[in-house]
């Protein structure tokens, strides 16, 4: 895990699991999240609101393949790889 800090405040960077994913990928937030899926070119695919209650996204509809995942935290943005098998 990574920390970073901000303002004297520790924020914790979230963990998407599992890498490589099938169709379902899960999240350690405690929080509801926006998401954006690019593909590795760049191009945006999808803008997502994730429920914390449910710490899964059904990506099915992503082809197999590699996808850079954009979310905010804490007014940070962060970035993931993430690949579909």
């Amino acid at each position: 895990d990574q920390s970073f800090s901000n303002n004297n405040q520790i924020v914790q960077e979230i963990d998407f699991f599992p890498i490589p994913f099938e169709n379902n990928l899960y999240f350690n937030a405690n929080q509801n999240l926006d998401i954006s899926i690019y593909s590795i070119d760049g191009k945006l695919i999808s803008i997502l609101k994730l429920q914390s209650e449910t710490r899964m996204v059904n990506l099915d509809f992503l082809e197999k393949g590699i996808y850079i995942l954009k979310y905010s935290y804490e007014g940070m943005n962060f970035y993931k790889r993430i690949i579909k098998k």
